[in-house]
């Protein structure tokens, strides 16, 4: 039974230091409502499980431990390595959460444009109209300038310089400032998350995972019902909403991802394996 429905839209930096030896994970509210949040991450050596080749899914069992920490400041002794803007629907049930999300990641980029994307970060909570903005098109794999009509809490409507108009979420990853230019890689998710401490408890244990499973294999159904195009490589991607070792998660089937909309949506598919982590 569903108890809760929420969004959540934020900007995901993993920050390195110039060993390579530590990894910061910084949360950035798209909305700028709360202070960015920094996790430590100290990853714990997976377990695999495989079917024997004959089943839907496999099953990892992966864990970390997530250490809050400081928001790194000197830029002489870190760097961002990766950044991650992301729109996300998250279900929150009895015993688990689902969360479906939109996601523009950032790999690969410099310096200087990891700093620029992070120090734009609350760029769309000061979005007037008449501001300049920068609205991507997947369809052309592109940045376009255009300037803001009207806002409110939810949307943004633009106008292009061809004057077509066009209404985008506020705080969706599909708008950045005017500056942006870095194409990102777009791909949606699906991650099924145990609660945290569900699976103490012996005598419910067994029936805990057998929903969650099942709730993994219909969802598979779903997305397998929806036409086949070309699949993107995987990635790995953590949660920092909880904070707790151990736990599990399943492999994910294709999701597609809509662009903006009208006659610039672009089909993407993505596998994407989801962590489980709990302190």
């Amino acid at each position: 039974e569903l108890s809760r429905y929420s969004r959540a839209l934020d900007l995901d930096a993993i920050y390195k230091d110039k060993s390579g030896n530590k990894r910061v994970r910084v949360t950035y509210d798209l909305k700028a409502k709360e202070a960015p949040l920094a996790i430590l991450k100290e990853p714990i050596p997976p377990l695999t499980i495989f079917w024997g080749g004959t089943s839907q899914l496999d099953i990892r069992i992966s864990a970390a431990y997530e250490i809050p920490t400081d928001v790194p400041q000197d830029m002489q002794e870190w760097e961002v390595d990766a950044v991650r803007v992301k729109s996300r629907i998250s279900y929150d049930f009895e015993y688990f959460q689902v969360d479906i999300t939109r996601v523009f990641g950032y790999s690969g980029i410099s310096q200087e444009e990891g700093e620029m994307l992070t120090s734009n970060s609350d760029y769309r909570s000061k979005l007037t109209v008449g501001s300049q903005v920068k609205a991507f098109r997947a369809s052309k794999q592109e940045w376009f300038p255009c300037t803001v009509k009207a806002l409110n809490e939810k949307t943004v409507t633009v106008e292009f310089e061809d004057k077509s108009i066009k209404k985008l979420e506020r705080y969706g990853p599909d708008v950045e400032h005017k500056d942006h230019n870095i194409i990102p890689d777009v791909s949606s998710e699906v991650e099924i998350e145990l609660h945290p401490r569900v699976l103490s408890r012996e005598d419910t244990r067994e029936m805990i995972i057998a929903k969650w499973l099942r709730c993994a294999f219909e969802l598979r159904k779903i997305a397998m019902r929806q036409p086949q195009t070309s699949l993107p490589q995987s990635h790995h991607h953590h949660r920092h909403r909880h904070r707790h070792p151990s736990g599990a998660n399943h492999g994910k089937r294709p999701v597609h991802d809509q662009g903006p909309g009208g006659n610039d949506s672009e089909k993407k598919q993505k596998i994407a394996d989801g962590d489980r982590e709990k302190k």
